[in-house]
């Protein structure tokens, strides 16, 4: 079993009070080496939780601040088509134009239609994108914090109620 001392040299820390966000990922893998009310310990502990609280928000920032951006661009460019296309729609309005120019404007407007096609779906991979694999991994690491900190709290109540620590 790790004691403290152990779990402070493989995290490279002198005090586990000193624990950043890059260290959580390498303290969950140290977790069933650890004496299970050490790991209790540091679970429940207000700095962890502090820490673990703080990258929650991190990911939800992040992922605010992605979808507000998004936004922002998407009005931006349906700002801009609607201007083309109202030029368009008002040169269509001319009884003088030839056949020749009014399938020049059409062929403008098919032009709009198609990149607002592709915008939509372009804005649409982003969306689906935007929740990578870095965010996925973090919000598994919380998760994880979790369901560990619920396990080493049911094995410190079955050890000292005489069991073996472990639950079946």
């Amino acid at each position: 079993m790790l004691n403290e001392a152990d779990v402070q040299k493989a995290l490279g820390v002198s005090s586990l009070d000193q624990l950043g966000s890059g260290d959580v990922k390498n303290l969950l893998a140290l977790i069933p080496e650890m004496d299970p009310e050490l790991a209790q310990g540091i679970l429940t502990s207000p700095g962890f939780q502090v820490l673990v609280g703080n990258m929650l928000t991190s990911v939800s920032e992040d992922y605010k601040g992605a979808l507000t951006s998004n936004d922002e661009g998407h009005a931006l460019f349906h700002e801009r088509w609607m201007k083309e296309f109202k030029i368009y729609s008002d040169q269509l309005d001319n009884a003088d134009l030839s056949p020749k120019e009014r399938a020049a404007i059409f062929d403008g407007l098919a032009r709009l239609s198609q990149q607002s096609f592709s915008a939509d779906s372009e804005n649409k991979r982003f969306l689906s994108g935007l929740f990578d694999k870095a965010t996925a991994g973090k919000v598994l690491v919380v998760a994880s914090v979790v369901v560990v900190a619920v396990a080493a709290a049911t094995a410190v109540v079955t050890k000292s109620s005489g069991g073996s620590g472990l639950t079946k």
